[in-house]
């Protein structure tokens, strides 16, 4: 490795030698399919980054899943966020979305994690 290599310059936690990382893609998600998943995660001391959709959408959706509309979802999400993981956007809802729905999901975000979100995935139909 060169001395100008920026890997050099990263300190890990607790002295680890590199970092792995899960960022969960949201799609296809529910409550009966996440919860034993995020269970075992949580009980192994793995933090991780979820991906959500903050609204409800109103077209047919692009792929099935929950949305943070739903309150014991995001009372599952709000406890994994304690737990130490990251919540992350995965666009307005399960569909591609206008200007207005995308600013609303964005808000929706915030209002219920607490900030703006730092990690995103974004794909459309």
């Amino acid at each position: 490795m060169s001395e100008n290599n920026s890997s050099n310059n990263i300190v890990w936690p607790e002295g680890k030698k590199f970092a792995f990382t899960i960022f969960d893609d949201t799609d296809n998600a529910t409550l009966e399919n996440i919860r034993p998943v995020y269970d075992f995660i949580s009980e192994h001391g793995f933090r991780i980054t979820k991906s959500v959709w903050p609204i409800k959408g109103e077209k047919i959706p692009h792929c099935g899943g929950i949305t943070c509309e739903d309150k014991d979802y995001v009372e599952m999400l709000l406890d994994l966020k304690k737990s130490g993981s990251e919540i992350g956007y995965h666009m307005a809802t399960y569909h591609s979305s206008e200007r207005d729905d995308t600013i609303r999901g964005l808000k929706f975000f915030e209002e219920l994690f607490g900030s703006t979100p730092s990690a995103m995935a974004n794909h459309s139909e």
